[in-house]
C-alpha cells in the first residue's frame, strides 16, 4: 500500500510518499509477527503494571527449496533445515 500524506506548515504544502508493507514484518510460513508485551512490578504489595512494550519476531530471509526467497522466522528456519537433511 502507498499512502500520500499531505503537511502544511507556514503556508507550504509537503506531500510524503511512503510505502507501508505488513507483509515484511510477519513470518512467511507459520504467519508470527509482532506482539504486546507487558512487565507487572510488585509495589507495595500491588501488581502495578510498569510498561508495554513491543516485541517482534526474529526474522531473516530464508531460501525455500522451491528457490523462493521469503522473510521467516528463526524457528521456521531451524525446522526447514532439518526437514532437508
Amino acid at each position: 500500500m502507498t499512502y500520500k500524506k499531505s503537511l502544511n506548515s507556514i503556508g507550504t504544502s509537503i506531500f510524503l510518499c511512503y510505502n507501508i508493507n505488513t507483509m515484511s514484518r510477519q513470518c512467511a510460513i507459520c504467519g508470527k509477527k509482532s506482539k504486546m508485551s507487558g512487565q507487572r512490578k510488585k509495589l507495595m504489595s500491588r501488581y502495578n503494571p510498569t510498561y508495554k512494550k513491543r516485541k517482534y519476531p526474529n526474522l531473516q530471509w530464508a531460501t525455500l527449496p522451491s528457490g523462493q526467497r521469503v522473510k521467516a522466522c528463526a524457528k521456521c528456519i531451524k525446522s526447514l533445515s532439518k526437514k532437508k537433511s
